[in-house]
């Protein structure tokens, strides 16, 4: 092909509606669309154990459980402010940029080089801002979260999209195919729906992602003891997964407040000192999120295929002190960590960036 052609082919992309869809707004793409070798390669067998040294581990995503159907939270839950933070931020330099023309432009009477100069402006940093928008509204203004419901008495899997008419995918479960599909640093149970030439028609993430290990996917990797927490559920029923520690508190309400910070606080691991005044911003902004996100409702066939029976006995998390006790410790902790924040935000200002030493011209 010439370079020519190559140049006609490249802009002719860049017009087309799915090019924009899968590629720079990230939604998935219509089409069926061939599995990939690694998931192929970690394809994993409904009827057998998963080949893992840890017992089966729900990860913290069980929002409700019973004989019925087990509800989990989609992995974008376990994140969720870190994006609204990282947007807001990006956004307000592009907001900055495309306001300073315009603010000039007032100010000297329209003169032609200001005009054109703001049209430049605006025309290379609109998009962005645009993009940014997209995103921001996606993490902050969306659903507190997608769950998914995992109904053994009729052998169905329910994945919540929106609440408008279709928004609900409903699979077979002996029909599905499950891998494990690495992203970035995280592996993650990838659950997807084949046509009759083995081509993926609906792809989704089961549960939560995990740290992506170096050597492949091993018999002490996490996402393997994940996986097996659903299909021991699916297969055998509750007697044979561990009672979850602790149910999420969104079933059909908004997350607390100090439930989200902490869950953020707790994401890295031996680090979490160190990223304090981070995952607390973000903790923010994922209450934000919250409360102007809509809380997902099941469409009514699929609460009727979900009825618990009356006899229904399905252990429950059992809390290790009273609720009380409970919100003390929470509030006491928070207070503790919130000190901390400042604290490290103090040493980071005063001794790396040395603002003391600048106001005080030294």
């Amino acid at each position: 092909m010439s370079d020519q052609s190559s140049m006609k082919a490249y802009w002719g992309q860049l017009f087309q509606k799915r090019y924009w869809r899968e590629v720079v707004i990230g939604l998935p793409p219509k089409d069926p669309w061939p599995p990939t070798a690694e998931m192929l390669g970690y394809e994993f067998n409904k009827a057998r154990p998963a080949k893992t040294s840890q017992e089966p581990a729900s990860l913290g995503m069980v929002i409700t459980r019973n004989e019925s159907y087990m509800e989990i939270a989609d992995g974008q839950y376990m994140r969720r402010g870190f994006g609204g933070m990282m947007y807001t931020l990006m956004a307000l330099p592009a907001i900055f940029i495309l306001a300073s023309p315009l603010y000039f432009l007032f100010r000297n009477g329209f003169p032609l080089p200001l005009i054109l100069v703001t049209l430049l402006d605006f025309l290379i940093f609109g998009p962005l801002l645009l993009w940014i928008g997209y995103l921001w509204k996606q993490e902050m203004w969306s659903y507190t979260c997608k769950p998914m419901r995992l109904v053994r008495r009729t052998r169905k899997l329910h994945v919540f999209q929106h609440g408008g008419p279709g928004g609900v995918w409903s699979f077979d479960w002996d029909k599905l195919v499950f891998t494990v599909k690495k992203g970035g640093l995280l592996w993650g149970v990838m659950g997807y729906l084949p046509d009759q030439d083995g081509q993926v028609t609906h792809a989704f993430y089961l549960g939560a992602h995990v740290p992506a290990g170096s050597h492949g996917v091993g018999p002490d990797e996490p996402v393997l003891a994940h996986w097996e927490y659903f299909r021991r559920y699916m297969e055998e029923g509750t007697a044979s997964v561990p009672t979850p520690e602790i149910l999420l508190p969104i079933n059909n309400r908004r997350e607390p407040f100090l439930y989200g910070v902490q869950r953020l606080w707790g994401m890295f691991g031996p680090l979490s000192v160190v990223f304090l005044p981070v995952t607390t911003l973000a903790g923010v902004f994922r209450w934000i999120a919250m409360r102007l996100s809509r809380v997902p409702r099941w469409p009514a066939e699929v609460e009727a295929e979900c009825r618990v029976a009356p006899d229904d006995v399905t252990p429950l998390p059992v809390a290790s002190r009273s609720a009380m006790t409970d919100r003390a410790y929470v509030g006491m902790g928070t207070i503790l960590i919130l000190a901390l924040d400042c604290v490290l935000l103090w040493l980071l200002v005063t001794r790396v960036f040395g603002v003391g030493r600048l106001l005080h011209g030294g």
